[in-house]
């Protein structure tokens, strides 16, 4: 900046002075300014530099030792300057000039922040090098003192990062032992923060802070010092840090003074080596450590211990079932629980290096020492671990699901994430796909990921990836999509150095590769990695890389490779067995042995005849992952016998198998094996329909490199399909004709084969469709999912003429479905002059750029709608015209290609068969409703007349009832709201009013004589005292009232047609609620107790307002039945209660409601639900309650509804319902 004299003005260069930002002196010119400061405002700021970027009024006055209105004068300068911000507008009211409106100012809170960081270094740099460690200690240390032990811990980061700057200025003894505290409580906290690195500081600090001379002779001292190593080194564990976890781990070797301390020292080094993938260091000090606990394990012993410990487990739950384990207390030996965790870390290294009598031991042990002693966080691994072990050694896979799933519950139970990444990778990666259909499988495994993040459960997290992407192979899924997932998950393995997960994602990617696009064939790459694994012993992901190489060799019908792979991966099975894509061994292993046409050794039939045992086993405990297997297996023999019909039968079992369990790859296969025996048979044909299958299945799953494989194998059998005519339509911009190619490269066509195989599944429904309406339906989605329209009509003949059945349109992105069956009432309705120039020529019509059609430009319905492209088809049935469908798109010209077009032609040539089809369905059907015996149609409509008086019942009193408690609960609603939303307001009111009467009396002290006659007849001082209390009454009543509210609407909730999430709970709570004014006291009896014993439930799928109506008629019948039982009894003897206990079991809700009533006899309870049986005296009862319970419960639910009771013994209800979703008929 200089002064022009010539212009006679200040010339500034505005380039220069943005360079000037940048450069390196910008804190130094930035001081420079703030040295202009006044000296209290200079002071301010270098404390709160200190402080941090931004700062609170509140804590600046502390370190400052000032009153915050003098902290914000001292302040005010910098504001006006520019130099720091506040954040809010709450500062203004410290910065008026009349001191007298700041009553109770030292109660806002205000927030500051420095205009950039480089201002905040420039105050920083104000402080003396010297005096700067002083000034955050004196910071620490003021705000340690002036703080409450609650906002001591909110602020526990704050006052140790200060002090500990100033770390040098602490000299006396007492003050180092208490920074050390402050230190190890603030590591905790950042360890459970999972901010491991902060931790890691914090921890590091405090050890730092230990005695100078300490020998740790002294027990306290010595105690701390290992308590403080040992948190250090599970944070350097949790941080992959294993140099410095060596260091810390030599450290607490020297430092244990308890067999338990080293013991869990043991603990970390095992883990470590699982982490370092060094299995066998792991197993040996896994050993040691359990040496420690007095627990002698040894080759010679192991095998005598795990029958010892399996024969107690089995005595044990013959009188204990599994919720009994679920519900055993804490065990709190430290002993025992070292031992659990030892056990569960030595498990993986003892599973993966395929010691067998190990991993048993480690697994019966755990679980016995948590039946003795109670549970632990480790008991969930432990019960999910016992699941796999049954699962291995006794095949019970139901069973091993049922501990599979206690485990995840006691993880939830005990709010555990660490553990629950452990309990979802064996219930999902080992246990899952052996007892359900696997598709539930990978998300089990993804929790169990997320869970493990959030702990810091690095190991298991990263487990639970690679079990997600197995699962997933298993299953079926679109290789594509795997392959994306794999290589996110890749990074995050990488990233947390999980070596296992990275070796067997390096697997599962060579097998993926091989089908979605390189060769069938070994690269270099992949062979450099198996030899490397080889070496290094990696046991487990070769033999997943082995079992994933039969499948591969099986596909692509490489038999002896199979075969090869097959022996290869016998040498691992021991490891990798446990694993879901494990399984692949006995099914491919059949097939390769199968496949290879010659006449089979006698290993190879025992070989064939072993697997098929275990498949077989598995198939009988989950027959949607398993039975088609096990059926192509048993075709393949056949095949190979030459028995002809069987193996016919058996193809079509394992292929219909798959396809309705959606094991897409599998469905393929079994295709490619059944065209390939009728080939063999003479029946090309056949196999060309087979054939055909099969490459659309290929194609689904993502394998190009097959079917391109298949197109090179069988050009003759796929050529109906590669080179298929386009369809001759009458189209007024493009020369229509027969587009006969050849199929030129089959990359070129792999979308359109892509499209054309999903039009081909959507053929396929529209022809296992008999329904007219839903074959309409149909017809409508499946044309509009493939001919590229976002409008639609569809016309069929009937019998008194032509009738819009089904229109589709999508206006402002909504979906609009009609299926009308109405005949045309007006021109608008449809494009007339193009419906009938159809009806005449048969012909379809395609106009692809409307605004340049002159021919039907007069239409009224295209004037009003403005298409850009339109077509219209007939669907013809052998010449007959049968319907029309009329498509359009608003959104683009040309739309209607020709690929487009042939599939639509595909299916409305379906379309036609399956209307016809149809139209005979329903004739049969009419016809044979019409030849019905009068009295079968006389029982039929008693019985639906008893339906419809029970639903009608139902229906009235819950839709009374319903809409009288969802009207007290919105007229309730009202006035209360308007109450509750008054109070806040009027206790401002309240506080501005006291104020204004303070501030009165602080400027008149002296009123005059009326005014102090009016304050003593008031009682001024009560009124200050009570009216505060009368206020906060108000709200508590008001929150009461709204607490009643929302039981009444959770009780009136209005059915859906589908079922939907219901917290049972709240349900059974706000029939207790409508049911109220039953229980209470009277003349003639005490109150009814109602006793709740309320277990953790999950939402169940239900209709809820249907449950409400079966908790009334139960409890409503439980209060009659106690009234009943109090006659003639004393006022004194009476003591009614109903106990309603609610809990989980397998995947169901269990709900008991029972009374102390005297219970009723045998005939009567054997009646109870019969509709129109009741036990009350005329007037009081219909015999319809329990009858429409019992129907809510068992049809609509899927549940069960028994009754128990005994005479003198009281009721009890037992409602059982599923927890998952229902197909409701």
């Amino acid at each position: 900046i200089a002064f022009n004299r010539d212009l006679g003005y200040w010339h500034c260069d505005l380039t220069q002075v943005q360079q000037l930002a940048l450069t390196d002196d910008v804190v130094e010119f930035m001081a420079l300014r703030l040295h202009k400061l006044p000296e209290e405002t200079q002071e301010m700021l270098k404390l709160a530099a200190c402080i941090g970027n931004q700062f609170d009024l509140e804590t600046l006055a502390i370190v400052s030792e000032l009153d915050p209105i003098k902290v914000a004068d001292s302040l005010w300068q910098a504001l006006q300057e520019g130099l720091i911000l506040p954040l809010g507008q709450t500062y203004k009211f410290f910065h008026q000039r009349d001191r007298e409106d700041k009553v109770g100012a030292e109660e806002i809170l205000i927030s500051y922040k420095f205009l950039h960081d480089r201002v905040q270094q420039a105050a920083y740099s104000l402080i003396p090098e010297v005096q700067k460690q002083v000034t955050h200690y004196r910071i620490g240390k003021r705000l340690l003192a002036h703080v409450s032990p609650a906002q001591q811990e909110e602020k526990i980061f704050d006052i140790v990062n200060q002090i500990n700057i100033g770390l040098k200025e602490i000299t006396e003894i007492r003050e180092r032992q208490q920074l050390l505290e402050l230190n190890f409580r603030a590591g905790q906290k950042a360890k459970i923060a999972t901010a491991y690195d902060a931790a890691k500081l914090y921890f590091q600090i405090a050890i730092e802070l230990l005695p100078d001379h300490l020998d740790y002779t002294e027990e306290n001292i010595g105690d701390r010092a290992f308590e403080l190593h040992f948190v250090l080194a599970e944070v350097q564990l949790m941080t992959v840090d294993f140099e410095g976890l060596e260091t810390s781990i030599a450290l607490l070797l020297a430092l244990a003074r308890s067999a338990i301390n080293r013991a869990r020292i043991y603990v970390l080094k095992v883990n470590q080596y699982a982490l370092q993938g060094a299995y066998p260091e792991a197993i040996e000090a896994g050993l040691t450590g359990l040496q420690e606990l007095e627990i002698q394990v040894n080759p010679e012993n192991v095998k005598l211990l795990v029958e010892e410990d399996t024969q107690f487990i089995a005595k044990r739950l013959e009188n204990q079932d599994l919720d009994g384990l679920l519900n055993l207390p804490e065990a709190t030996d430290p002993k025992v629980k070292v031992a659990i965790e030892l056990l569960m870390k030595l498990l993986s290294a003892a599973y993966i290096s395929s010691n067998r009598e190990l991993y048993g031991f480690t697994v019966v042990r755990s679980v016995r020492l948590s039946m003795e002693y109670g549970n632990i966080p480790k008991s969930i691994i432990t019960y999910a671990s016992y699941g796999e072990w049954l699962a291995l050694f006794q095949h019970d896979y139901q069973r091993a699901m049922q501990f599979g799933q206690l485990a995840l519950q006691l993880s939830y139970k005990l709010d555990n994430k660490s553990e629950r990444s452990s309990a979802c990778f064996i219930l999902g990666g080992c246990i899952y796909g052996k007892a359900k259909p696997i598709q539930g499988a990978a998300e089990v495994n993804y929790e169990g990921f997320l869970a493990g993040l959030e702990s810091g459960e690095l190991q298991y997290a990263g487990y639970n990836l690679f079990a997600n992407i197995y699962n997933r192979l298993f299953g079926g899924e679109n290789l594509v999509e795997i392959s994306t997932d794999l290589e996110k998950f890749w990074a995050i393995a990488d990233k947390i150095h999980n070596d296992l997960t990275l070796r067997i994602f390096e697997a599962c990617r060579f097998s993926i590769e091989k089908f979605s696009g390189g060769t069938d064939k070994e690269s270099s790459e992949e062979l450099a990695w198996v030899e490397r694994h080889s070496t290094a012993q990696s046991d487990l992901p070769l033999g997943l890389y082995s079992i994933l190489q039969m499948q591969a060799a099986c596909l692509y019908g490489d038999f002896e490779s199979g075969c090869h792979y097959g022996v290869q991966a016998s040498k691992f099975l021991m490891v990798c067995e446990s694993c879901t894509i494990a399984l692949g061994y006995y099914y491919y292993g059949s097939l390769n042995l199968l496949g290879r046409d010659a006449d089979l050794s006698e290993d190879a039939r025992q070989q064939i005849e072993a697997n098929q045992v275990q498949l077989n086993t598995l198939a009988q405990s989950c027959p949607e992952n398993f039975l088609h297997k096990y059926w192509l297996v048993e075709a393949e023999k056949a095949r190979l016998s030459r028995q002809l019909t069987e193996a016919i039968e058996l193809y079509d079992r394992a292929i219909a198998g798959a396809k309705e369990n959606e094991y897409i790859q599998e469905e393929a296969l079994a295709n490619e094996l059944a065209a390939k025996f009728y080939l063999d048979w003479g029946k090309e044909k056949i196999a060309g329909a087979y054939i055909t299958d099969a490459y659309y299945c290929y194609a689904r799953w993502g394998a190009k490199a097959k079917t391109d494989q298949l197109e090179r194998i069988y050009p003759q059998l796929l050529a109906p399909m590669l080179q298929q005519p386009y369809l001759q339509l009458n189209n007024d911009l493009t020369i229509t004709s027969t587009i006969a190619q050849t199929a030129g490269s089959s990359s070129s066509k792999s979308d359109f084969l892509l499209d054309w195989a999903t039009a081909v599944k959507a053929s396929q429904s529209l022809s296992s469709e008999m329904h007219l309406d839903k074959l309409v339906s149909a017809l409508m989605r499946a044309t509009m999912e493939n001919a590229g329209a976002d409008g639609g009509i569809l016309l069929l003949r009937q019998p008194d003429g032509w009738q819009i059945a089904a229109r589709y349109s999508n206006k402002d992105g909504q979906d609009d479905w009609d299926l009308c069956w109405k005949e045309v009432s007006e021109e608008l309705e449809i494009p007339m002059r193009i419906i009938n120039k159809v009806k005449r020529s048969k012909e379809a019509i395609i106009v692809n750029n409307f605004s340049r059609n002159l021919q039907f430009a007069g239409d009224l319905y295209l004037q009003q709608e403005q298409p850009l492209s339109f077509l219209c088809a007939p669907i013809l049935n052998q010449g007959k015209l049968i319907g029309i469908l009329y498509l359009e798109n608003h959104l683009a010209i040309g739309a209607f290609t020709s690929d487009r077009v042939e599939l639509l032609s595909m299916l409305c040539s379906q379309a036609a068969i399956s209307l016809e089809n149809a139209r005979l369905y329903k004739q049969s059907q009419d016809y044979a409703e019409q030849s019905q015996d009068y009295a079968q149609k006389l029982e039929q409509s008693l019985e639906d007349l008893q339906q419809a008086q029970l639903q009608l019942v139902q229906s009235e009193k819950m839709s009374a009832l319903g809409s009288l408690v969802a009207g007290v609960a919105h007229e309730i609603n009202n006035p209360v709201a308007f109450i509750a939303g008054n109070i806040d307001p009027a206790r401002d009111y309240l506080k501005d009013l006291f104020g204004l009467l303070d501030l009165y009396q602080q400027e008149y002290p002296e009123p005059s004589e009326v005014i102090e006659e009016e304050i003593e007849a008031i009682d001024l001082e009560f009124l200050r005292e009570d009216l505060p209390q009368l206020i906060a009454s108000m709200q508590e009543g008001t929150d009461r009232i709204g607490h009643i509210s929302t039981s009444l609407r959770t009780f009136s909730r209005t059915d859906k047609e589908y079922t939907v999430p219901f917290n049972l709970h709240e349900g059974i709570d706000s029939t207790i609620l409508i049911l109220k004014h039953r229980l209470k006291a009277n003349d003639e009896r005490p109150a009814i107790k109602i006793v709740k014993e309320y277990r953790e439930l999950p939402q169940v799928q239900c209709f809820p307002g249907q449950l409400n109506q079966v908790f009334m008629n139960l409890i409503a019948n439980a209060i009659d039945a106690l009234e009943e039982s109090n006659q003639g009894r004393r006022f004194e003897e009476i003591a009614n209660q109903i106990r309603i206990t609610t809990s989980a079991a397998k995947e169901d809700a269990i709900i008991q409601i029972a009374d102390n009533g005297t219970g009723m006899p045998e005939e009567v309870r054997e009646r109870i639900f019969e509709q129109g049986f009741t036990t009350k005296a005329v007037g009081k009862g219909t015999g319809l309650g329990m009858a429409i319970a019992y129907q809510i419960i068992t049809e609509k639910h899927g549940g069960t509804l028994t009754c128990s009771s005994e005479l003198g013994q009281g009721t009890e209800f037992i409602l059982t319902l599923p927890i998952g979703s229902l197909s409701i008929q």
